[in-house]
């Protein structure tokens, strides 16, 4: 339980890792990007 309770401070504390906010917001420009071309 420790660990996990770890992963969550961490993942709410994106100034010491932003690499997983930047992660983040590539999956979601990416998941855009293949909404819009199936639309089109």
């Amino acid at each position: 339980m420790g660990h996990q309770f770890d992963d969550i401070i961490i993942a709410q504390t994106p100034q010491s890792t932003p690499e997983p906010t930047s992660l983040i917001g590539l999956l979601l420009v990416g998941a855009s990007a293949l909404g819009l071309r199936r639309q089109g």
